[in-house]
C-alpha cells in the first residue's frame, strides 16, 4: 500500500494501520517486499513457493539472528519448541474470540 508514496505519506499510512490495529483491534494483513515495512509489524511471516518459511517479530527481521521460530520447510511444524508454539496459539485464539465479538450474530447463524 505504500509502492509508490512518498516517505512522508507512506509513514502516515502505515501510522493509520498501526491505530486500527492498536486503538480497534482490527487485524491487518500487510503484504509487501520491503523490509522497511515490514518491521513496523508485530509478526512478520516469510512465504517462499506457497510454504511459510519463517515467522518472526521485528527485532529479527531488522537483522538480529532468529531463535525459535524458523519453521522446518517440508512439515511446516516449529523445529524448536520453546514457547512459539504457544504464543502462536494465544494469537490464533485472541484472533478468533475478538471475531466472534465482532459478528455475534453472523457467528450464531453459522453454527
Amino acid at each position: 500500500p505504500t509502492g509508490n508514496l512518498d516517505s512522508h505519506t507512506s509513514e502516515e499510512v502505515l501510522e493509520i494501520f498501526q491505530r486500527l490495529n492498536q486503538d480497534e483491534g482490527v487485524t491487518i494483513v500487510l503484504v509487501t517486499h520491503d523490509e522497511e515495512v515490514a518491521r513496523c509489524a508485530k509478526r512478520v511471516i516469510r512465504i517462499h513457493d506457497g510454504a511459510i518459511v519463517a515467522e518472526d517479530v521485528p527485532a529479527q527481521v531488522a537483522g538480529m539472528q532468529s531463535d525459535d521460530r524458523r519453521l522446518d520447510d517440508q512439515s511446516g511444524k516449529t523445529r524448536w519448541f520453546s514457547g512459539a508454539a504457544l504464543l502462536r496459539a494465544r494469537r490464533v485464539l485472541r484472533t478468533a474470540l475478538n471475531g466472534l465479538r465482532r459478528n455475534v450474530m453472523r457467528a450464531a447463524l453459522t453454527t
